[in-house]
């Protein structure tokens, strides 16, 4: 047997996707047991860094955009994600009416609340504050609100923003996804040597927790 289970998970918070795969990562937390044999970290991947930090976009106008596709077929999409997190139990979930955009500010937050020793829960949070209550992740002022809601001091929170204290973490975050292969979120690796990309199930995530624990050697790459 092994030394524990570290599991490192890649997201940005306006992806639909990330938001599935945090729900059954938690599942399959809870089902495997061994609390204290894992450590899960969180880490930050902007799937739109070249859009503004200071607001958001709505989904189908980015999904639009340029022609990429028609506004039906961008509904549609969107409406079948919401159907998949539906039957996973996840009761609100807007994305077709829902924004996205840079997200650099709120994963600055998450970072801070991390540093405070608040990461899974934060993160389970942020996927809930957008897409289940669509709450403002844009202005500085409501992220503060958003870290006093999970614990951590918002006037702190808002000064980590403007003295952008974590700006650098986040770049080395989505660099390090990248020098391991990922091309997207969400992306998952399993002690150090196991990758787990796009959305699996419940099953296939405990079946590699599993076999990390026990140290095996032989695990494969698994890609959505």
């Amino acid at each position: 047997m092994g030394d524990g289970v570290r599991i490192e998970i890649w997201a940005d918070v306006v992806c639909p996707w990330c938001g599935i795969m945090n729900e059954r990562l938690n599942r399959a937390l809870a089902r495997f047991g061994h609390d204290d044999e894992v450590e899960v970290v969180h880490h930050a991947f902007r799937l739109s860094p070249e859009l503004p930090e200071d607001h958001g976009f709505a989904v189908t106008e980015r999904m639009t955009a340029n022609g990429r596709m028609s506004e039906a077929d961008a509904v549609a999409a969107s409406t079948r994600i919401e159907d998949i997190a539906h039957e996973d139990g996840i009761e609100r979930y807007h994305v077709a009416d829902g924004s996205t955009g840079n997200t650099m500010r709120m994963l600055e937050v998450l970072a801070f609340a991390a540093s405070r020793g608040i990461d899974r829960a934060a993160w389970d949070a942020a996927f809930h504050a957008h897409f289940g209550t669509r709450r403002d992740i844009w202005n500085p002022e409501a992220l503060a609100d958003f870290a006093d809601s999970i614990g951590v001091n918002g006037d702190e929170a808002l000064f980590a923003l403007h003295t952008r204290r974590f700006a650098e973490q986040i770049e080395a975050d989505q660099a390090r996804a990248v020098a391991l292969g990922a091309q997207g979120v969400p992306f998952v690796v399993v002690d150090g040597r196991y990758g787990i990309s796009g959305v699996q199930s419940v099953d296939t995530l405990v079946d590699v927790f599993e076999r990390a624990l026990a140290a095996e050697d032989d695990i494969e790459a698994v890609s959505a």
